[in-house]
């Protein structure tokens, strides 16, 4: 029932943007894909086995200083508990269970809507790394990175915003700036953003979103000569500029990495973000941004307003991942995803040479098929006929902006380039190579490409 079948038959009056509310396609594929025996090349899911490493310690180590500042009980027992503890004076089975208590009175309890100071510092260190440099307070942990976007959707965009996207692009963010009202306008070719100036300051953008380092769904990572265009760009419209980057530590290929944001003179206004769900795991939901000072003090009073804060027990799991083994984990799943992406090109290649084109990713979680051939049936259609067949995958068309089949003011589109783009959204498929088993990989795809070959009406190029 949507939204105005409810207000119409219930009475119950909802929200205008209700109406701008779709279900995730991807989680309504979830549903049909719950099975064990089903190969899925849908999802960006992480390889479950990768979890195994992971050096989970749930009795939630915590600095000493903190306990003793929060706890209101037995104050000088605890301080002198901690005290010997810090010296390596063995203790008893007694004194490890009133720590550990004591602990649990700090972690259980209500946190800074910002995030944990020890989580904010690591990120700022690490952030510095990429060349981002940062003071703490610009720093703010969330619930995921889709939290992220949902903030700075609330915080940036009305009804009819113009907001620059790429083309195609994250689904999910496309579906929170939908709901928020965005305009969606396509990303100038960065090619010209230096050419022509005039043209760029002309350019009615408020907001520019990206994905610039492996790209969702294409894979694509752009140059430095493009990332300084984004920048160009962003400058010279005033353009807040929110820079998704979930998978820059997912590399197999050298290539540049620099964050668009550190490019931005400091009077621009920007937000940058990431999340551990592709380096540890999905299921912490604990991602992270910065912004430019002017906007921070915005994001924070829109996180109390959302959850308060991000789980306290979810952050401080994550520290033994963090504190001592996070560069030895992302050097293993470079080795580990690099190997299932050779091996899903190679198999790619034998089954699919003459039915799509498709670039090999430096790094990420993807491979972005456009086919060679027309078919007979929807991409949606498919999908329907190879999950009858035990496989699935994400039609290309869900990428796109809502309504783009219809965009004749898509700016800066010639009427011709629209119709070749929308031609190409219904000859792309996005494949998961990450979350396959290698033995699975083959079977999967050739299942996929004897259907494609199957309906397929022309070798004709689609695009």
């Amino acid at each position: 029932m949507n939204a105005r079948q409810t207000r119409k038959n219930r009475g119950v009056v909802l929200s205008e943007r209700m109406s701008r509310c779709e279900s995730s396609p991807l989680r309504d594929i979830f549903k049909a894909i719950n099975k064990q025996s089903l190969i899925s090349f849908a999802g960006g899911l992480p390889a479950a086995e990768t979890f195994a490493s992971l050096p989970l310690d749930f009795d939630f180590p915590i600095d000493a200083s903190t306990v003793l500042h929060n706890s209101a009980k037995d104050t000088s027992n605890m301080r002198a508990t901690l005290d010997e503890k810090t010296d390596g004076t063995k203790h008893s089975c007694d004194e490890t269970v009133f720590v550990k208590k004591a602990s649990l009175q700090v972690i259980c309890q209500y946190g800074d809507s910002s995030g944990e100071m020890w989580l904010r510092k690591w990120v700022q260190a690490y952030l510095a790394r990429s060349g981002l440099l940062l003071d703490v307070q610009q720093i703010m942990i969330v619930t995921g990175s889709q939290q992220g976007i949902d903030l700075a959707a609330k915080l940036l965009v009305d009804d009819a915003t113009p907001v620059a996207i790429e083309s195609p692009t994250y689904l999910a963010a496309l579906q929170c700036f939908n709901l928020f009202g965005a305009r969606f306008v396509p990303l100038p070719p960065l090619s010209s953003v230096s050419a022509d100036h005039a043209e760029v300051q002309d350019a009615n953008v408020q907001v520019c979103y990206l994905n610039p380092t492996f790209q969702n769904p294409t894979g694509k990572v752009y140059s430095l000569s493009e990332r300084l265009a984004v920048a160009q760009f962003c400058k010279a419209t005033e353009a807040v500029l929110i820079e998704d980057d979930p998978y820059r530590e997912l590399y197999y290929d050298d290539c540049c990495r620099t964050p668009i944001c550190s490019l931005l003179d400091k009077d621009a206004s920007w937000i940058y973000q990431s999340s551990f769900s592709k380096s540890v795991a999905p299921g912490f939901r604990v991602g992270f941004l910065a912004a430019s000072a002017d906007l921070v003090p915005h994001l924070v009073k829109l996180k109390q307003a959302a959850d308060l804060h991000t789980s306290r027990l979810a952050q401080f799991a994550l520290k033994p991942c963090l504190d001592s083994s996070f560069d030895e984990r992302v050097d293993f799943l470079r080795d580990f995803y690099r190997n299932r992406r050779d091996h899903f090109q190679n198999v790619l290649h034998d089954n699919f040479v003459d039915l799509a084109e498709w670039d090999q990713p430096s790094g990420g979680m993807f491979f972005w098929l456009k086919l060679r051939c027309r078919l007979s049936v929807s991409l949606a259609e498919l999908l329907d006929l190879a999950l009858a067949e035990g496989v699935a995958f994400m039609p290309g068309e869900h990428f796109y902006p809502p309504g783009f089949e219809g965009l004749a003011d898509f700016e800066g589109l010639t009427d011709g380039a629209v119709a070749n783009t929308i031609c190409n959204t219904r000859a792309t498929l996005r494949l998961n190579f990450t979350n396959v088993a290698v033995d699975s990989v083959e079977r999967g795809l050739r299942v996929l490409a004897d259907l494609i070959r199957l309906h397929r009406v022309s070798a004709e190029s689609a695009g």
